[in-house]
């Protein structure tokens, strides 16, 4: 009689000092629907931001709406990636835009080492080099230190 062992595509991936790790299901089809979601939402809130319609409120009102739209995010990434992913991640805080970009500067090539096929087409897609990155980190390094 012919056997196979149970084929699983979970891989196990340490996010933190701590040692805490969630496990990135890369063999799913479910996995990557749910991914490519993410980053549709991720492009709606990146798009939204940009409208004159946000930077014409006061400061204060577009922290409030990006603490909100950055809890949302945080909902998706631990339905995509897990429960408690974003508290293993980012800790006890709302992560800045930058830090969810360097989460996915992280993850992506991990999944891309794991994909297969259309999965890997979607993930080079959806990957910050398609466009040259949405976030200019030294430009926002500069900008900080200039208005300390």
């Amino acid at each position: 009689m012919e056997k196979i062992n149970a084929i699983k595509g979970g891989t196990e991936v340490q996010v933190n000092d701590n040692g805490d790790t969630i496990v990135c299901n890369f063999g799913s089809q479910e996995f990557y629907a749910d991914f490519t979601e993410l980053i549709d939402n991720l492009e709606k809130v990146k798009k939204y931001v940009s409208t004159e319609e946000f930077t014409r409120k006061p400061e204060i009102e577009q922290l409030r709406i990006m603490i909100g739209k950055t809890n949302e995010i945080m909902s998706d990434i631990d339905r995509v990636f897990g429960e408690r992913t974003c508290k293993k991640v980012f800790g006890e805080i709302t992560p800045s835009p930058i830090l969810i970009t360097d989460f996915f500067d992280q993850i992506i090539p991990i999944a891309q080492r794991y994909a297969n096929g259309r999965n890997k087409e979607l993930l080079e897609k959806y990957s910050r080099e398609r466009d040259g990155g949405s976030i200019n980190h030294n430009r926002n390094r500069q900008n900080r230190r200039h208005h300390k």
